[in-house]
């Protein structure tokens, strides 16, 4: 369990050739999946080797709103990247799926369990190392946590798919509507 840091605008880069990505709260969704749209960046020569998430490490948003505390995340990407004190790395043990540890931390945010045991503060939640060390997982069977794994693989998979087809189909009704709208003045 690896908390991220602190970087002021005094700390940042702006952009992939001078800095690294550094993921905060708004970089992970609810859903598990990591974007690095509006990302933040920092300096690489500010950084050490052991700042940089590895591959398969979860990662938690320990601060947000109670509703959000506790989004969390694999980390699969390529690109090299580092994350803010909101967030904390966690390395599983080989026992446990990343995956299917991301489901349940998310799934006890969803139902409002993490924002309960969070502590409240200037308008925000967290939840420190001490409170996410003592919170208790029901582990299955390595195969079972697999099977679970996948298919939440595949569902999120499907849900990417619909919503690239629902973007498409948007944006062909946008233009369709422009044309019935405005006729020959948009050609």
């Amino acid at each position: 369990m690896q908390s991220g840091f602190a970087a002021g605008k005094q700390d940042q880069a702006f952009d992939f050739s001078s800095g690294i990505p550094r993921l905060r709260p708004l970089n992970l969704n609810t859903n598990g999946e990591i974007s690095l749209e509006n990302t933040k960046f920092v300096p690489r020569s500010n950084l050490e080797k052991k700042d940089y998430c590895e591959r398969d490490e979860l990662l938690f948003n320990n601060t947000n709103s109670a509703e959000l505390v506790g989004k969390s995340a694999v980390f699969e990407l390529d690109q090299p990247c580092v994350c803010s004190n909101h967030m904390t790395r966690l390395r599983v043990n080989d026992d446990v799926n990343a995956y299917y540890l991301e489901a349940i931390l998310n799934l006890l945010r969803g139902v409002g369990y993490l924002g309960l045991l969070a502590t409240k503060f200037n308008n925000q939640t967290g939840i420190n190392s001490d409170t996410l060390k003592l919170l208790r997982v029901p582990v299955p069977p390595s195969d079972e946590q697999n099977r679970i794994a996948v298919a939440i693989q595949r569902r999120r998979d499907e849900a990417r798919r619909l919503c690239r087809e629902a973007e498409k189909e948007w944006e062909t009704a946008k233009i369709r509507f422009e044309a019935e709208l405005l006729g020959d003045q948009c050609h």
